[in-house]
């Protein structure tokens, strides 16, 4: 989360705003927040609902949200996308600021 939060005004000058999404209960997604020190929000999602309607839920078998980024644009369309192989994969912050450059 370190990276994020050291890309999160490269994201803001951008006209974007950046959320995390944790299948976690909402006072671990709290916690979460503090340790990690973090500006941007941390959403609970225990029951799965947004991970599940974003195609990411389990997808390798581990009972948990596939690591991956979305670009939501502001009338709820997904401008961009990527969703990891495996537990280590994301998307560099790079790409991420790219995607966004170039939506």
């Amino acid at each position: 989360m370190g990276q994020l939060q050291d890309a999160y005004s490269e994201i803001t000058r951008r006209n974007a705003e950046l959320v995390a999404v944790s299948t976690d209960t909402q006072e671990d997604a709290l916690l979460m927040l503090e340790l990690a020190g973090a500006v941007f929000p941390i959403l609970a999602d225990p029951d799965h609902e947004a991970t599940r309607s974003y195609g990411v839920f389990d997808l390798l078998g581990d009972g948990v949200a596939t690591p991956s980024a979305f670009i939501v644009r502001t009338d709820g369309s997904i401008g961009w996308h990527y969703v990891g192989k495996d537990i280590a994969d994301r998307p560099t912050i790079q790409d991420i600021l790219d995607a966004l450059d170039g939506l």
